[in-house]
């Protein structure tokens, strides 16, 4: 396969969504995205490289029931084409490429080797592509091979960002992780944006780092989206039952959010044409703490 091959399908995008921390909602991001782009007409394919599998349980699939063939970590050990293991998912115009426990196991043994970073390459060469107008990609918190072919293989990358305290060294982290694979591998990588999760109105310290957060992408020029997704506990019922939100309570605030932050990324999504040139932007957790040091002297 050609370095620029992936690049031609011209009416697909490939988006991952990744953070390199824990417990952001990153997975109940890509899975509620992709459920509310089916929403607004899209078809999608969803590709859950996370060792737990949470969305590929989210998307209604037993993984108990899989065979191992049928899985993503089949697919890259064996290099075969994504068609050959897609499976559809129980909702309508999802499909998937189902995560697998032995993802970790392999993720080691791969790690180092001349393919580290390439191991989508082969499973997206594939025509079938064109049938999708989306392929989201769900990573694990580590920046690993699995992170690092996701980026490879991507138009765009989203880091889904709680307003916590120490939020600004995890986008630090994954900004650098990411920018470098863009250097090397994928020049045309394009960062969207961070998109705020599990937000709680009712928390003084979530709304000063949401507005500090406002600042900082005033400032860097980070792109920081508008839609705020709400802390809900519809999210741990939808998980339990194995369904988006939008198909579980569509009329829910949460699932009103996500459906528009998918309407607010959508505009952004022009598959494998060559996108705008981003400027290089710098976060600090310093310059986050030096923001709120100076709110409370205006308020004190």
């Amino acid at each position: 396969m050609s370095d620029n091959s992936q690049r031609s399908f011209k009416n697909t995008s490939i988006l991952t969504i990744c953070l390199q921390k824990g417990g952001a909602g990153k997975t109940t991001c890509a899975v509620n995205l992709a459920a509310s782009y089916v929403h607004l007409g899209l078809k999608i394919l969803f590709v859950d490289l996370d060792y737990q599998s949470n969305g590929t349980k989210l998307l209604g699939i037993d993984t108990s029931t899989l065979k191992y063939e049928q899985t993503i970590c089949y697919a890259m050990e064996h290099s075969v084409k994504f068609s050959e293991i897609v499976i559809p998912s129980k909702f309508e115009n999802i499909d998937i490429l189902a995560s697998s426990e032995r993802l970790f196991d392999f993720n080691k043994n791969v790690s180092g080797s001349a393919r580290q970073s390439f191991l989508l390459h082969p499973i997206f060469d594939d025509e079938a592509l064109e049938n999708y107008d989306l392929v989201i990609i769900d990573t694990n918190p580590s920046p690993d091979s699995l992170f690092q072919s996701a980026i490879a293989i991507s138009h765009y990358y989203l880091v889904p960002t709680p307003a916590e305290n120490d939020v600004i060294d995890g986008l630090a982290t994954v900004f650098k992780n990411a920018e470098t694979i863009k250097k090397y591998l994928n020049p045309k990588l394009t960062f969207l944006g961070c998109s705020i999760q599990k937000f709680d109105k009712d928390s003084p310290a979530q709304v000063q780092n949401e507005r500090i957060l406002r600042k900082i992408s005033k400032e860097t020029k980070m792109p920081l989206f508008e839609n705020i997704i709400p802390f809900s506990k519809a999210v741990f019922s939808a998980s339990n039952a194995h369904t988006p939100l939008i198909n579980y309570l569509k009329n829910s605030p949460i699932s009103k959010s996500y459906l528009a932050l998918a309407g607010e990324i959508k505009p952004l999504l022009k598959g494998g044409r060559i996108g705008r040139q981003q400027a290089q932007f710098q976060v600090s957790q310093k310059r986050f703490e030096q923001l709120k040091d100076e709110e409370a002297l205006v308020e004190g």
